[in-house]
């Protein structure tokens, strides 16, 4: 024991003891334990927030043109945190689209924390931030300043998604 190393046998025997007689108390007193941990609470009030996501697919033609590029998506989403508006803000994928549906295909399909207010689940909005890069491509920057965070509509962490060239040889 590397107590023993420590410690003379006397001092062994009354640090177990206390080292028992915590732990009974605990057991005696399940409660006592618990009081002193207090544990964290949810939040009064608190934005929309990400809670079960999958990344968007990267489509298939806009990796073999090489299209990389960022999204802005304003999203609003309901008590339950469903979405059930999704805008695009910004988009910088060269007009094609194919970058901005792949962000709202995604967006569609997530479901989030809904925003707090009182302690109560209420409707809410966020921005989110999409940049989308080929592998070995000089990767977009998002425009500065870009969208502004508000406690009505705060922009989310950003969505990273990479897309990779494969040569298929015959």
């Amino acid at each position: 024991m590397w107590v023993a190393s420590f410690m003379s046998g006397g001092r062994i025997r009354a640090v177990l003891c206390a080292a028992v007689a915590v732990c009974a108390g605990m057991a005696i007193f399940p409660g006592a334990a618990a009081a002193q941990s207090k544990p964290e609470q949810a939040p009064a009030s608190a934005p929309l927030s990400f809670g079960k996501l999958r990344p968007p697919r990267y489509p298939p033609q806009a990796v073999r043109g090489k299209v990389s590029g960022i999204v802005y998506l304003r999203v609003h989403a309901d008590e339950t945190g469903k979405i059930d508006d999704v805008q695009v803000d910004h988009a910088s994928d060269g007009g094609k689209g194919s970058l901005q549906h792949a962000a709202i295909a995604a967006v569609k399909s997530w479901q989030f924390n809904p925003a707090m207010r009182d302690g109560h689940p209420v409707p809410g909005g966020a921005v989110i931030p999409f940049r989308f890069s080929i592998v070995g491509q000089p990767v977009p920057e998002f425009p500065q300043p870009g969208p502004q965070s508000s406690p009505e509509m705060p922009v989310l962490e950003a969505i990273n998604v990479t897309g990779q060239i494969v040569n298929k040889r015959r």
